[in-house]
């Protein structure tokens, strides 16, 4: 995803878009998230305005309670200071209080978790 694609370009009858393209410019990357236009939510973007983790947020406000759902992805060439980063900002999105909803493509980063 980058900032050359238009929201009208990859727009779904039905559902609105929230997207976080890969800050860098390099190719591929970012990620985007549907949710169904009858339903409620605030794009969370406090959750990854000082984060270089490409990364998607909302709060979706359902009839008893909120839940934050997150897109998220790291590069398979990601270092392990990228993972802290991911740490990080779910320590800091996990001080909301709220249930959390992961949708991941985390490349497999066991190997940083081992050594």
């Amino acid at each position: 995803m980058s900032d050359k694609i238009n929201n009208v370009e990859i727009q779904i009858d039905g559902y609105n878009v929230v997207r976080h393209d890969r800050p860098d410019g390099r190719r591929g990357g970012g990620v985007c998230m549907y949710i169904r236009t009858t339903l409620f939510f605030n794009e969370r973007l406090d959750f990854t305005s000082n984060t270089p983790v490409e990364a998607a947020w909302v709060e979706l406000k359902m009839e008893n309670s909120n839940i934050l759902l997150c897109c998220m992805y790291r590069p398979s060439n990601a270092n392990c200071e990228y993972f802290n980063e991911i740490l990080d900002m779910l320590d800091n999105t996990s001080m909301e209080g709220l249930d959390i909803a992961l949708f991941c493509d985390l490349n497999n980063p066991i190997h940083l978790i081992e050594s």
